[in-house]
């Protein structure tokens, strides 16, 4: 039941922001953590950014940048795996404060059609907390995730693509019309 409402209401809106508030929201309702971060892959860079967090330390997660490959929310991103009860200290590798703030963490995967559009990491503040329950759990919501997260992307992009010049990436026409 848990996951049905998941997936429904994560699929409501094509925003990606309220799309990842939702995932970081119900992710509390299915495992026991202390802090959670929803990294989406820079288009720009080979890093994951945060763009949703919650739980304690938000501030120090939401500054987190971790290149693909590097510590565990990395090395899912790159190898499409979950990792789950390891310690996230390689994680804070650039955040030292947070390296005595949480000692276990799952990260799973955001991935659609064996590709890889983001990553949710939960921290835990005990060591191996997490369950085989808890795992299905989030397995089965990240798919789901997956998917809303992809459209709300594609979405967004077509949204700024119908009001942006192609040619020289300024405001077109039908932007001003519209923004005026």
């Amino acid at each position: 039941q848990a996951v049905y409402e998941i997936s429904e209401s994560v699929g409501r809106t094509l925003n990606v922001s309220e799309t990842l508030a939702r995932i970081t929201a119900k992710v509390g309702n299915l495992v026991p953590y202390d802090g959670c971060a929803v990294f989406l892959a820079d288009p720009h860079s080979d890093q994951l950014v945060p763009h949703s967090t919650s739980g304690e330390l938000t501030e120090e997660l939401d500054q987190l940048r971790i290149k693909i490959g590097d510590g565990v929310t990395g090395w899912v991103a790159a190898n499409n795996q979950m990792l789950a009860n390891l310690s996230p200290a390689p994680d804070f590798a650039s955040r030292p404060g947070l390296k005595d703030s949480f000692q276990s963490c799952v990260s799973i995967p955001l991935s659609l059609d064996d590709r890889v559009v983001g990553v949710i990491t939960v921290y835990a503040k005990l060591k191996a907390i997490f369950q085989d329950n808890h795992l299905r759990l989030l397995d089965t919501l990240s798919r789901q995730a997956a998917a809303a997260v992809n459209n709300a992307l594609v979405y967004e992009e077509t949204q700024e693509d119908a009001y942006t010049d192609a040619l020289t990436g300024l405001p077109n026409l039908r932007y001003f019309r519209v923004f005026g």
